[in-house]
């Protein structure tokens, strides 16, 4: 085998070699670390670290939270790459917050990559702001239901961190987005948006298309 730690026109006999495959890991031989900068490691110390923010740095009377969802690099288990790419999302209620938060992960990830003398190049995308419902509309769609339903099918959701581009529709005109319950444990629908088994009960359509015509009607004041 070609070894470029050896000078031209040398040999060396391997008395033993041994070696397990871990996960894919961060371009040099896995078994001399000591030789290269390690961005997996590196890559793997950011996503710890980053976590500190939310318990430490962000108000705890607020809400926030730091998602690192894809983490690449490496193309064999015994060979530490020259690169690995992350990418992740943030979330918050707050414009203050979600201000804080861009501004402490590119300077917590630096700091832990310089360290470990890594090089760490950030881009940070702004998305979608919270959706926020105004309170007269919200109201309307509670009536809408109760009207359509009774009043056991109205739910009170906690807060949710999820994104919508309704948001933005919310920041212009007065509006509520709502939910309409559609799992249903004795046909197997259970599963939340995310999951690749997720599917609805279509049975829950009667009651989206009643509640939307009372909504129009209240609205416009038709009986």
């Amino acid at each position: 085998m070609a070894d470029t730690s050896l000078p031209s026109n040398t040999a060396d006999a391997l008395s033993g070699q041994a070696g397990d495959p871990l996960a894919k890991l961060f371009e040099l031989i896995g078994a001399a670390p000591h030789q290269t900068v390690d961005p997996v490691a590196a890559a793997a110390q950011v996503v710890t670290a980053c976590q500190n923010i939310v318990s430490r740095k962000v108000d705890p009377t607020k809400s926030a939270v730091v998602t690192f969802g894809q983490i690449h690099g490496g193309t064999r288990h015994n060979i530490i790459p020259d690169l690995v790419e992350m990418t992740g999302t943030v979330r918050a209620f707050e414009e203050p917050v979600r201000r804080q938060l861009q501004r402490e992960i590119p300077r917590i990830a630096g700091g832990v990559a310089a360290a470990l003398g890594a090089r760490f190049e950030f881009e940070y995308r702004r998305g979608y702001p919270p959706t926020v419902n105004e309170e007269s509309m919200t109201d309307l769609v509670r009536d809408s239901v109760r009207e359509a339903a009774g009043t056991a099918a109205t739910v009170e959701q906690d807060l949710s961190m999820g994104a919508e581009d309704m948001s933005l529709v919310l920041q212009e005109v007065p509006g509520c987005y709502f939910f309409l319950g559609s799992m249903n444990p004795r046909k197997g629908l259970i599963h939340p948006h995310h999951s690749s088994h997720f599917n609805f009960d279509e049975d829950a359509l009667a009651l989206g298309v009643e509640t939307w015509l009372r909504l129009a009607q209240r609205f416009l004041n038709v009986a």
